[in-house]
């Protein structure tokens, strides 16, 4: 299981500035920590599934030129939606951003079907492989290997 994290292993996991992280996380409440910062000399702790969020709102400011005051929606959107979901269940999800429509999660396979006419698709794969180097975890496997019986007792 991975454990909560403050705001400094935050900013380097996401890839952020200590300002850009402060901005999007309080004035701007783009991205809510999962444990805010309280008082003076604490830090906000951040789980995996933030982290995500935060690495998605890099990639659509940085990668796509995106506004992300119009996404802000969208964002606590896909946050909430990662609530119960597992990092095996995630692994083969993309993240659609739609101002019509909505956020949602998606299966890769199920991207082509969507109705949708114009949409942003980012696939959670990359992001969560960087997540899980960076905690010290394995990567999920789809499937249990399959091992051989040594003996029936």
């Amino acid at each position: 299981m991975m454990q909560m994290i403050g705001s400094a292993d935050a900013r380097a996991i996401a890839g952020l500035t200590h300002n850009r992280l402060r901005e999007w996380t309080g004035r701007r409440g783009l991205v809510e920590p999962d444990i805010p910062a309280r008082g003076k000399g604490t830090q906000a702790r951040f789980s995996w599934r933030t982290l995500l969020i935060l690495r998605l709102a890099k990639s659509l400011q940085d990668d796509l030129g995106v506004e992300l005051s119009a996404h802000k929606q969208n964002l606590k959107g896909i946050q909430n939606a990662l609530q119960g979901e597992s990092l095996q269940a995630l692994w083969k999800k993309a993240a659609v951003f739609s101002l019509t429509h909505g956020p949602s999660l998606v299966q890769e396979t199920d991207l082509l079907a969507s109705p949708q006419k114009a949409m942003i698709v980012m696939m959670l794969q990359p992001h969560l492989r960087d997540i899980v180097k960076a905690f010290g975890v394995a990567e999920p496997t789809m499937q249990l290997p399959l091992f051989p019986v040594s003996s029936i007792r």
